[in-house]
């Protein structure tokens, strides 16, 4: 035999075997589950807020997963809520179960979801060996690859939550004018509810400028301490019924983030408040609303039931004093 012959049935021979193995390596079982985790939303205001989570579990292995737990170190009891099409409680290939969980967040946290399963043929447990429980999910964890125990998938999802805050309280005075209109002062008192000092203060008014700082930089560094109250105000005149809109703004300064940072950029919060002034359209109304005059009482026929038996009874009175006349009338004139 030849050198090329040799080789050529060399590489027939490795084709062949090539195919083999391929075809046992797509018959070769594989338990797996994959979970995906997600939120409403992954930042908050100070304070923190409701946050609902979201798991998307499935199955990219080719065997049936059955006893499903989805487990949240930081949000109790996940639940189900859809997916399973053939309601056969078992997590197929093609199938996407959901399932939502939610909490308050008041601070930054990191969680991590844990979904977890056993494999299974048929209408039993592939492995009698298989565990899954509502506190780790797997106890025998024996890895994705082995298809004898229970599989698991961990995703971890981080909620953020500001700990930068300002706050504004907006008050007019007066808060009524007579017709016509007057002068207003509006006062605006800021503070700041946060965990670190702001810069950058500015408070706008969308019907009143300008807004002016009065007081209450104690140190004069132009700097919304935490222990601060600051206040503003501004002065116009209302002839009719306002309602005006207060936005105070601050960002955080540069001593709380390093200073070799060059793509720093201060994280900025704002609040809002509205104050209302009336004033009445015309002399006679109060905050806009023109009073309707008061006419006197006047003298009405009342017509209806009562009326109409009333009606009756005269009419019989001069029935009965006709017939009275009548009958002594002959007789009063023969005593004559």
């Amino acid at each position: 035999m030849s050198l090329r012959r040799f080789g050529a049935l060399v590489g027939a021979c490795m084709l062949v075997f090539a195919s083999v193995a391929s075809a046992f390596a797509s018959d070769e079982r594989k338990a797996e589950i994959k979970v995906e985790k997600s939120a409403t939303t992954v930042s908050l205001p100070f304070g923190g807020g409701e946050v609902t989570f979201t798991y998307a579990v499935t199955n990219p292995g080719n065997v049936d997963l059955g006893d499903i737990v989805v487990l949240d170190n930081k949000c109790d009891a996940p639940a189900y809520l859809s997916g399973d099409s053939n309601d056969d409680s078992k997590l197929q290939h093609d199938e996407i179960w959901i399932y939502l969980c939610t909490t308050d967040v008041e601070v930054t946290t990191e969680n991590v979801a844990t979904a977890a399963g056993c494999p299974i043929q048929g209408e039993a447990r592939h492995s009698e060996t298989c565990v899954t429980n509502e506190e780790t999910g797997c106890p025998s964890f024996n890895g994705p690859d082995n298809d004898q125990g229970c599989v698991k998938d961990t995703d971890k999802l981080t909620v953020e939550v500001s700990e930068f805050a300002i706050a504004v309280d907006k008050v007019a005075n007066p808060t009524a004018l007579a017709f016509g209109g007057g002068t207003v002062v509006f006062t605006y008192t800021l503070t700041n509810p946060g965990e670190h000092a702001l810069g950058d203060i500015e408070v706008t008014d969308d019907m009143c400028s300008p807004v002016a700082y009065v007081s209450g930089d104690a140190n004069v560094d132009s700097i919304l301490q935490t222990s601060e109250t600051w206040i503003f105000t501004c002065t116009k005149s209302v002839t009719v019924t306002e309602t005006n809109t207060a936005t105070a703004h601050g960002c955080q300064v540069k001593e709380d983030k390093s200073p070799s940072s060059k793509d720093w950029k201060p994280e900025c919060v704002s609040d809002t408040d509205q104050a209302t002034v009336t004033v009445p359209s015309s002399s006679g109304g109060v905050g806009g609303v023109t009073d309707a005059p008061t006419l006197p009482p006047t003298s009405t026929i009342v017509s209806g039931a009562g009326s109409s038996d009333s009606m009756t009874w005269i009419a019989m009175m001069l029935g009965l004093f006709a017939a009275v006349t009548f009958i002594l009338t002959p007789r009063l004139g023969r005593r004559r």
